[in-house]
């Protein structure tokens, strides 16, 4: 009984919520980001810079030259020795 009772209500409550002018528009959204977040935008955007120029640094990167006489050895067959 309790729970048809809520729902009753809830939807009352929903039909008197009334969002403000210009809700949901793009000049809103841009006012809030550039005033009220402008600090954590641009922190956002340092980050994402970034991420992007350490993956294009990752991407670029060479491979290392294989150590030579692990190679040698690997192809005679044995295991390289440590000390020599």
């Amino acid at each position: 009984m309790r729970l048809f009772v809520l729902l009753a209500t809830a939807d009352r409550r929903r039909r008197s919520a009334v969002a403000p002018a210009g809700y949901g528009s793009i000049e809103m959204l841009a006012r809030r980001f550039f005033s009220d977040y402008l600090v954590a935008f641009e922190i956002t955007s340092v980050l994402l810079i970034a991420a992007i120029v350490g993956a294009i640094a990752l991407a670029r990167r060479t491979p290392a030259p294989a150590n030579r006489r692990g190679a040698d050895a690997a192809a005679s067959g044995r295991q390289p020795s440590e000390g020599t």
